[in-house]
């Protein structure tokens, strides 16, 4: 998980949403406060919007079956997915069942539910439905949802979200920003001169087995996005077994934890993350996909070496810099 930046020249303001931890940086003399709120505001309606743990969303409310026309804020989300799932090659899919595995409401809510003595075990296997069954038309914003399909977008909004509230944000201000939702870090306008600083984090926060690995390497953002998928940041037990929220489609199941984390830096939070994602399910071969693709990564398995691929930001140990340059986030 990506979870430290430079706070040289910058000002930053954090605070918890969408079950995870939100920060907002700017480059500009203003209160950050105001650009935080901005950002929450924008967070608020994609949780009213989208959010898998609520009944009222608008998205529970689609009709299954039949095109269905959806506001402009929800058909973005969808087209975001469906993005997603074809730069991946169907790894990163929307219609994975979360739930079935016990991922039914905020982690901590499910890690706080799990006990030895009611051990909720996992029901049957159900292989994803797919995520080509889904239909969108632009022209009338409508979009298509097979019978028997509930959509998670958690895998792609975030980081949509990240790209759209920085972008707001310079807009709004005319500075420069970053905004980092849960790892998912997206950056616009004009940062610190020798670029934002971002630490990524090597602490295996793993349910029921936490683990120190330290603090990571430093690396410099100039533009773009950064994002980190980790098989050990959001875990949980479920019949037995420790689980955790990154899905291969073609299993119904956590992908294998080749890969303790996988971070990307790309044009944007989105590719980032699909990216990111992609890589953690294809396992031994996420360096191979990424090389092909000429995509910038950094892979740290679960025992071995870290390998890089295509141009990765240069890393600096944590003690090359000032202690004061970076903030936790």
């Amino acid at each position: 998980m990506i979870d430290n930046i430079n706070r040289r020249r910058a000002s930053a303001y954090s605070w918890h949403q969408l079950g995870t931890r939100c920060t907002v940086m700017g480059t500009g003399p203003g209160d950050i406060r105001l650009a935080a709120a901005l950002v929450q505001g924008e967070l608020a309606l994609l949780d009213r919007t989208c959010s898998r743990f609520r009944s009222d969303t608008e998205l529970a409310e689609v009709t299954r079956g039949r095109w269905s026309e959806v506001s402009a804020l929800l058909f973005s989300l969808i087209s975001a997915a469906i993005r997603s799932a074809e730069l991946s090659d169907g790894a990163v899919d929307p219609t994975v069942d979360l739930a079935r595995l016990g991922y039914d409401r905020d982690l901590s809510l499910v890690q706080l539910r799990y006990s030895p003595a009611e051990d909720r075990r996992a029901g049957p296997l159900v292989l994803t439905p797919g995520w080509r069954g889904i239909g969108l038309n632009a022209s009338s914003s409508q979009v298509f949802l097979p019978e028997g399909v509930d959509l998670d977008l958690g895998s792609s909004a975030k980081a949509w979200a990240a790209d759209q509230a920085a972008t707001t944000c310079a807009e709004v201000f005319g500075d420069g920003f970053l905004v980092n939702l849960g790892g998912d870090i997206a950056t616009a306008g004009p940062g610190p001169a020798d670029g934002w600083q971002v630490m990524i984090e090597e602490s295996a926060g793993t349910f029921g087995a936490g683990q120190d690995l330290g603090a990571g390497p430093v690396v410099s953002l100039h533009h773009g996005g950064l994002a980190t998928s980790s098989t050990v940041s959001r875990t949980w037990r479920q019949g037995g077994r420790l689980r955790h929220h990154i899905i291969d489609p073609s299993t119904g199941e956590p992908a294998e934890p080749v890969w303790r984390t996988v971070s990307v830096a790309a044009a944007s939070a989105e590719l980032a993350n699909t990216a990111s994602t992609a890589a953690v399910v294809f396992g031994e071969q996420a360096p191979l996909w990424l090389t092909e693709r000429g995509i910038a990564a950094r892979l740290a398995p679960t025992h071995g070496p870290v390998r890089y691929t295509c141009g990765w930001p240069v890393d600096r140990e944590p003690g090359t810099r000032p202690a004061d340059n970076l903030a936790l986030l």
